[in-house]
């Protein structure tokens, strides 16, 4: 095909447009920083394409470390065009294809996403890095591949290209390997299997550890994080705010604003499993100015989605209602499978509230069927637990039961403690209503005693609550007396309005003659572990 003949006026312009640059170049030598896009526009329009490319690249840095997304993706996009008309430019090629993917990865564009970090992966054998860095740059290009099909919940498919980058590397000791360790850990939390999660986690620190680099910090920062997210979910909240605080101070040390956002989520949660609600919003509210800043739509959607348990912790249905759809549209947008389920279950919580129970059957079964599509165990103890208090509320015991007991089974298979004691209370709200006091009586028991050494207030009232239940039930007057008085101090300590108001009810009621009003004969549970992707 004939190239196109350039008129005079043509020329004149292009060689007025080289003149403006290469002015600019002279005379803004010390602070060409401030430049680049200007330059990239004007060696762009003079056909100068090495220079457009080189300068393109550096505004699109440029715009991508003060979080600009739309212009960071521009100059990249035109970085590339530029290199279609510049020989031996593969190297830079790389370069725009993977920062444009990770633009488009933070804005959840994560399919276009996908296709440039592809164009990058094929250029590696074309763009004259040596052997070792060849291997290196191709693993890390695997790592960034499978955390875009992570935060499309398609773990098998994230995991094959984690796998993928170990076997390149081979047991070397780099800054790659440690990084895959770490996404990895980060699956095995989604799937619920903390206890790995943890051990990669430790892989990750180990590798980092021996590497003497600027980038070890950020790993190593990242990898408390997730410990102290994965204790959360053991349980752990001491070890896991220890944790998550290393990860703040770590951040903090290498100004790393988004690393730092991400340890106040994380912060959140396991103050939030204390009981201790106003620190867990003080951090939510932190990260989530971070991150409405920074334009990371996939932070801001957890954000919400945790701020929604807190509401409804503290009462708040409307409000936790408000945050929970606000969540869902941004979740549904992304397509993020994990975070559409856990939803479902979360809104299911509001209308168990609200005693909608049919409402709440099928967003449950919903959440349900989601997460047994990605095979995620993480938060079906909480699912099959509520799906027990809705059919409770039917007045369905037979199947109640059922999935009570799946509840603790899968709590006591996966470790989690926390869902363990929550999970007995909820068995022995199905005994109590079954007439089965004697059973309803041991699972209480040991609820108490396990959220006791946990330390989760917030639980620890439910479970007295329901005790108080058990021994009116059994004419045990004092006892239930006792015990109501200890979780209506909880309630009022933690700003639990829905609880208190239920036990000050209970407190005032003449029982067994008067019902509750948010059940037919028991009180409904609010658990714990809404947060928490």
């Amino acid at each position: 095909m004939p190239k196109p003949v350039l008129t005079t006026p043509d020329l004149i312009w292009i060689k007025l447009h080289r003149r403006i640059g290469e002015s600019i170049e002279a005379q803004q030598s010390g602070q060409l920083a401030e430049y680049w896009e200007v330059l990239a526009h004007h060696f762009g329009l003079a056909k100068e394409w090495a220079k457009a490319l080189d300068y393109h690249l550096k505004a699109g840095r440029k715009a991508q470390n003060i979080y600009a997304n739309q212009d960071a993706a521009h100059h990249f996009r035109q970085a590339l065009k530029a290199a279609e008309q510049t020989p031996h430019s593969e190297a830079r090629q790389l370069t725009a294809h993977e920062r444009l993917s990770d633009v488009l990865a933070t804005v959840g564009d994560y399919d276009n996403a996908l296709a440039h970090i592809k164009r990058a992966r094929e250029l590696v054998s074309e763009a004259g890095f040596s052997s070792k860095d060849a291997v290196c740059r191709r693993a890390d290009l695997y790592h960034k591949t499978a955390s875009i099909y992570e935060k499309k919940s398609d773990y098998d498919t994230a995991f094959e290209w984690l796998h993928k980058g170990l076997k390149l590397l081979k047991g070397m000791e780099v800054i790659e390997a440690a990084r895959i360790y770490l996404l990895g850990g980060g699956i095995y939390h989604r799937r619920g299997n903390n206890t790995e999660a943890i051990e990669w986690c430790k892989k990750s620190l180990a590798t980092a550890e021996k590497i003497e680099s600027r980038e070890k910090n950020s790993v190593i920062a990242h990898a408390y994080r997730l410990l102290g997210l994965s204790w959360s979910r053991l349980g752990d909240s001491d070890r896991a705010i220890e944790f998550c605080l290393q990860s703040l101070d770590t951040y903090r040390q290498i100004e790393d604003v988004t690393g730092a956002a991400e340890a106040h989520i994380n912060l959140g949660v396991g103050y939030f499993n204390q009981g201790n609600w106003p620190q867990a919003t003080e951090h939510y509210l932190q990260a989530l100015e971070i991150k409405r800043k920074t334009g990371d739509v996939y932070y801001q959607a957890v954000i919400t989605l945790n701020l929604g348990g807190v509401y409804l912790n503290q009462g708040g249905l409307d409000q936790a209602a408000y945050y929970n759809q606000q969540s869902l549209g941004i979740w549904q947008e992304l397509g993020s499978t994990y975070a559409i389920a856990l939803l479902h279950n979360n809104m299911a919580d509001v209308a168990l509230w609200r005693g909608k129970y049919d409402e709440a059957l099928s967003l449950l079964q919903k959440s349900l069927a989601l997460f047994q599509e990605i095979e995620s165990t993480d938060f079906l103890p909480e699912v099959c637990r509520h799906l027990a208090q809705a059919y409770q509320g039917q007045g369905e015991l037979d199947q109640a039961l059922e999935q009570a007991q799946r509840s603790l089974a899968l709590a006591q298979e996966q470790e989690m403690r926390l869902e363990e004691g929550a999970s007995r209370r909820v068995l022995a709200q199905v005994y109590l209503a079954r007439n089965e006091l004697g059973l309803a009586e041991q699972e209480l028991q040991k609820s108490l005693q396990i959220l006791e050494e946990l330390n989760s207030r917030y639980e620890v009232g439910q479970t007295l609550f329901q005790s108080s239940l058990l021994y009116r039930q059994q004419k045990r007057s004092s006892e239930a007396d006792f015990a109501l008085h200890k979780a209506i101090a909880i309630f009022e300590e933690l700003g639990a309005r829905l609880d208190l108001a239920q036990a000050q009810s209970l407190q005032s009621s003449l029982w067994p003659s008067q019902k509750l009003k948010l059940s037919d004969s028991q009180t409904l549970d609010s658990t714990s572990e809404r947060s928490k992707l």
